[in-house]
Order: C-alpha cells, then structure tokens, then sequence
C-alpha cells in the first residue's frame, strides 16, 4: 500500500510538473500571437490610406492595444479560448494523460500536429487582426469617418503678425478649414486625410505633416464639412 501511494504522489508530482511547464511555454507563445495580431491590425488598416506601417513608428507596446481591441470585437472566439486554457489548467494532468496515450503516442504524429498547431494559431492571429481591422475600417467609412476627429492646424509661419491668414499659405488655408481628419499622431509627426464622397480611401488627399512646423492644432469633434 505505502509502495501504491508513492507511484500515486510521485504521477501526481510529474503531472504537476509537466502542466508548470506547459504554462511557461503557453504564456510567451499568447504573448507574441497577440504581438502579431496587433502589428496585423496596423498593418492593415492603415494600409488603407496608403501609409507603409513602419513609418509610423508606433511604440511596441502599442500593438498589445490594438489586439485588445481585436480581442475585445471577437470576443466569443477569446471565451472559448480562455474556456479551454480554465479546463486544460484544472484538468491538465488528465488531459496530458490522455494525449500521451492516444495523438502524441507516436513522435513523427506529435511534431506534425504541433507544427500544424503552431502553423494555425499564427495564421489565425493575423487574420483575427486583418479582419478586424477590415471590419472597423467598413464601420468608419460608412459612418463618414466619425471616429476620426475633424482637426485645425496652425502652421508656424502660417499667419501675419495680426493672427489673419497669410494669403501665400494655400496650405494654411485648408488646415484651417477645419474639413481634414486626424489618422494619427506619433512623436513628431501628425498624418492627416480628407474624406471624400465616391472616393476609395487609399486615393484620399494624405497630409504627413511634421509636429515641429505646427504652432496650434485644434480637435473639433462633431464637426460638419461638406465633403
């Protein structure tokens, strides 16, 4: 009996082992599919005005945010995800067990359906992101970019001494017309566009304009513009 209960604790003890381990590979593995899920977000979406991503020199950290967004519009997706990691965590050992004895009995079979696993979870978190990023890209062009907010800038330069316009800056003018939408803001730089009707996004008027030639930028939401 003392021998039974040994191999007992000892099974446990490996169980155990076995399900920690699997933890500390599962963990940085969700880390970087979410990684590639966000920079698949980026990517895509702002590929619709024609912008290369990586001059928008977005903060790494940054597309963590962007796959929360994905996770939070599939979210019945990341439910079951998350339904399977609650059961795999409670029930591990069984389930180790189990595989062992049955799909991973075989090595070559074990390799193919890990590789085909892995091969699976990358395709699916960059489609995940393609898709939502397609998605609120349809969402925002149907609503005349709404989640955009209309902008004023004032350039440095770009008025008289008396605050009026100056006449020469055709550019000032139209910044100030208040009709131009803020795409995104990095560290020095603002990316501005002008919807228009009938017009596909990537053939939109696309302004990079450096934030040190800005003296005032001014968000005016709700704005209406005749586009």
């Amino acid at each position: 009996m003392p021998k039974d209960n040994n191999e007992g604790n000892n099974k446990k003890a490996e169980s155990k082992k076995c399900l920690t381990l699997d933890l500390a590979i599962m963990i940085p593995i969700f880390t970087v599919l979410l990684y590639l899920m966000g920079a698949s977000y980026v990517y895509n979406y702002y590929a619709m005005f024609l912008v290369a991503p990586l001059s928008l020199e977005i903060p790494f950290e940054n597309f963590y945010f962007y796959a929360f967004l994905t996770v939070k519009d599939n979210i019945i997706i990341f439910g079951s995800v998350f339904c399977f990691a609650f059961i795999y965590v409670f029930f591990g050992d069984k389930l180790h067990d189990f595989l062992s004895k049955t799909i991973f009995s075989d090595k070559k079979k074990k390799v193919f359906l890990l590789c085909s696993l892995a091969l699976f979870l990358i395709c699916g978190s960059y489609g995940l992101g393609r898709y939502n990023a397609v998605y609120k890209y349809e969402k925002q062009k149907n609503e005349a970019y709404e989640a955009h907010y209309n902008v004023k800038i004032w350039l440095s330069g770009g008025t008289n001494s008396d605050g009026s316009v100056n006449k020469n800056k055709t550019k000032q003018e139209a910044l100030l017309s208040g009709c131009y939408k803020l795409l995104l803001q990095n560290k020095d730089k603002v990316y501005l566009f002008r919807p228009r009707s009938g017009v596909k996004t990537a053939q939109l008027p696309l302004w990079v304009i450096p934030i040190k030639d800005i003296a005032l930028m001014e968000e005016i939401k709700g704005y209406a513009c005749k586009y």
